[in-house]
């Protein structure tokens, strides 16, 4: 815990190392909470990411009284509950017709296909995130 509190320590001192170091000490713990959670390994990347910069941007507000990781795997675990709850709102019912504006009745399904498009901003946001936390 001692070289836990150092890290978050430096961290806050703007020690690029710190960043990186804490990055790579939970990256995995953090992908296992967040896939275990959603069930989906590109979405866990994607959040484990987004764990990061959020725990990052709010280190200021860590309390030093409790340990780093707990901290740290609370936000990926609301960070995974949060998309969740976005995801199911996002779906559609088919059950509840649409009705146009010539009168007609459709059901709109959602494409789910493969994306090559989606995978290529989700590895370049990957990538930019990588590249700015190690150059912190």
């Amino acid at each position: 815990m001692e070289a836990e509190q150092a890290l978050v320590q430096s961290a806050l001192g703007g020690d690029q190392k710190a960043y990186k170091a804490l990055f790579e000490t939970y990256r995995q713990a953090i992908f296992h909470i967040t896939v275990k959670i959603v069930r989906n390994p590109d979405e866990a990347n994607d959040l484990v990411q987004e764990t990061f910069i959020k725990a990052f941007g709010s280190l200021k507000t860590y309390d030093h009284n409790y340990r780093f990781s707990t901290w740290l795997y609370k936000i990926a675990a609301n960070s995974s509950i949060d998309f969740l709850r976005k995801r199911k709102l996002d779906s559609l019912s088919l059950d509840k017709p649409i009705a146009t504006k010539d009168g007609d009745v459709q059901m709109e399904i959602p494409d789910n296909t493969y994306n090559p498009e989606h995978d290529l901003r989700n590895q370049e946001r990957s990538n930019g995130i990588e590249e700015a936390i190690e150059s912190l």
